[in-house]
């Protein structure tokens, strides 16, 4: 009794033998269910590894442009113009949109030699993302440098 109870699979046929019709039926059936299984899983992992690849091109974009701003922003007779305009030129390049440039002090063309400069971005996530999934909404991420004002 327990040996019915029991489903044995049968082994492969000897090379040169087909498989009987229903052996090959029940075999498509079970890798028909494990692809429908296994799809939703390895496409929520490959959209989420696509978002957090954007996110980190973001944050890589948001650094460059700060450390471009802070550049520009260091240099006897830069104005804040002049910071916006570099940092807003290198954003446009790689299609983002920011949120706002905050340059720290404000009074940064006066400041003495040897003062450091903050150049700060901050950009929100699901406005720069091309994912659909919206892991990520209502983040923001910010870059930011910091550089000595040169002497005059």
């Amino acid at each position: 009794m327990k040996l019915n109870l029991i489903r044995r699979l049968k082994p492969l046929p000897p090379l040169g033998r087909s498989l009987s019709f229903f052996d090959s039926l029940r075999r498509r059936g079970a890798a028909a269910l494990e692809f429908a299984v296994c799809l939703p899983i390895v496409l929520l992992i490959t959209f989420g590894i696509i978002e957090t690849c954007d996110a980190i091109f973001l944050k890589q974009s948001l650094i460059l442009a700060a450390q471009e701003g802070a550049r520009v922003a260091v240099v006897p007779g830069a104005t804040m113009t002049n910071v916006r305009f570099q940092t807003e030129l290198i954003l446009r390049a790689r299609g983002v949109q920011e949120d706002s440039i905050t340059v720290t002090p404000s009074n940064f063309p006066s400041a003495p030699f040897g003062s450091l400069v903050t150049v700060n971005v901050v950009a929100r996530i699901d406005r720069n993302s091309n994912s659909f999934l919206g892991l990520m909404t209502g983040r923001t991420v910010n870059g930011s440098c910091t550089m000595m004002m040169e002497h005059n």
